[in-house]
């Protein structure tokens, strides 16, 4: 359970930086396109995550854990691509991969315990 609780608290840590600093710097040509991916993923993030802590059945857990994963893979590659294209600095570019890191290890630990229990 302290897996759930802490991925839960940084999702919100990185949303909110996320959301307020880094799609707010994207180019107002960009805000609406690349800007929407990012924002729809990391909400999507925060949803898979709220829907594994719901959910008892182990199997159905382990593919909410995943679809997370996914996400925050396909979220590293926009922030990624958002720094290449200087739209964002280097500073919140940094902040962000170290938010995804964190996340991404404690996500990829969630999984780990859920493949030992009994699938």
């Amino acid at each position: 359970m302290g897996n759930t609780l802490i991925a839960y608290q940084k999702w919100e840590d990185m949303a909110e930086y996320i959301l307020k600093c880094v799609v707010t710097q994207l180019p107002k040509s960009e805000r609406y396109a690349l800007g929407e991916q990012i924002r729809r993923l990391t909400v999507g993030i925060g949803v898979h995550i709220a829907r594994a802590v719901a959910i008892r059945h182990v199997g159905m857990r382990k593919k909410e854990v995943e679809e997370a994963d996914c996400d925050l893979c396909a979220l590293k590659v926009l922030i990624r691509l958002a720094d290449r294209l200087h739209y964002i600095d280097k500073q919140k570019f940094g902040q962000c991969a170290m938010y995804t890191a964190e996340l991404g290890k404690i996500i990829g630990g969630w999984t780990k315990s859920l493949s030992t229990q009994g699938q």
